[in-house]
Formats: structure tokens, C-alpha cells, sequence
């Protein structure tokens, strides 16, 4: 699950919250910034940074509970705001701990305002 606030807070740049959560009881949460650049009316560009807070549950060790993940979206947004897309992430340590094996992922995205 993402969430990205209705408010900018400088030229396209908007908080956001990620949570993630697998069948292994692993998970994140983070807290973070993504950059919305429209290449038309409807196509946008969005990379997006957040530090999160890993645990491991039964899945992998990441070896560390601090983990950034790093992102890039594009997605189709429809006049009423949906928005529909494709993000890669990674999400790794950044060496911070001795071992750090990361991992990829490709996600569809569906998004909708809440108002």
C-alpha cells in the first residue's frame, strides 16, 4: 500500500507512506518523498525515495532493520484523477550492514484520490 498526500509541498514534490507486507510475515514501513513530472496531460514520471523500518517475520534477512527504498513510476492519470502504472523499486541497506542482499520488484498500481 502507498499513500501519497493530496498537497505538494515544492514543484511537484509530495509526501508519501509506504507499507508492505508478505505471506512470510516480512514487512516495511517508511516514510518518504516522490517527484511527480508530467511528460503530457495524462503521462507521469514519479521517482520516489523513503528510508523504512524492515522486520523479517519468517522471510529474508535483509540484515538490517533500516532499508531505503528507491523507486520510479509511470503512470496514466485520468481526468477524475485515477491513476493507473507500473513502479520498479529496490529496496536494500545501502551497506549499512554487513550483509545486504535487497530485492527487486515490479508492481502494477492503481490509484485513486480520497475525496
Amino acid at each position: 500500500a502507498e499513500y501519497k498526500s493530496d498537497r505538494y509541498i515544492w514543484r511537484g514534490i509530495r509526501p508519501q507512506a509506504t507499507f508492505l507486507l508478505t505471506d512470510y510475515g516480512s514487512g516495511y514501513i517508511g516514510f518518504g518523498l516522490g517527484w511527480e513530472f508530467y511528460l503530457s496531460r495524462h503521462i507521469l514520471l514519479i521517482p520516489n525515495f523513503s528510508p523504512v523500518i524492515y522486520w523479517r517475520g519468517k522471510g529474508r534477512d535483509l540484515g538490517c532493520p533500516v532499508e531505503f527504498r528507491s523507486c520510479i513510476e509511470l503512470a496514466y492519470e485520468t481526468d477524475n484523477r485515477l491513476r493507473l502504472g507500473l513502479q520498479v523499486f529496490h529496496v536494500s541497506n545501502a551497506n549499512i550492514s554487513d550483509r545486504n542482499p535487497g530485492f527487486n520488484a515490479l508492481t502494477f498500481t492503481i490509484g485513486f484520490p480520497l475525496y
